[in-house]
């Protein structure tokens, strides 16, 4: 009897290193990703832009700037409580749509969330939504 299936081969993912930045390329996700001061940045696409190195120094300013409105909507997905304000953290930024409409999504995480994450979604320096889920 033949099997009707077949194993796919995993692909190893490949890194390439610009600007000092290592980046790794899973073909398999069709992903590219790389880290800046402990944050995962990621985007999914098979070109990648070089313009999206530079977005760690324009994006941060920005979140740091919403830091309010950025409660709110931390307070909102956790039911309306929020005891420590500074036990979340910045997981990982998705940066697909930024070269194309100043779109970024910020993903927040805490120990004391469980397995709950909370995104919130930026364009042209606005917070334009927000999502959370585990």
């Amino acid at each position: 009897m033949i099997w009707p299936f077949t194993r796919r081969k995993r692909v190893a993912p490949q890194y390439v290193t610009k600007e000092g930045v290592r980046l790794t390329y899973d073909m398999g996700q069709n992903l590219w990703c790389f880290e800046h001061q402990g944050v995962s940045y990621w985007f999914f696409g098979a070109t990648f832009h070089e313009s999206l190195l530079q977005a760690p120094a324009e994006i941060l300013p920005i979140i740091e700037r919403h830091q309010r409105e950025i409660r709110e909507v931390i307070v909102k997905h956790l039911g309306g409580s929020y005891e420590d304000r500074r036990s979340e953290e910045i997981v990982s930024i998705d940066l697909t749509d930024y070269c194309d409409r100043q779109q970024f999504d910020v993903g927040y995480a805490a120990e004391n969330w469980g397995d709950l994450g909370i995104n919130v979604i930026f364009e042209r320096e606005r917070i334009v939504d927000d999502w959370s889920g585990d």
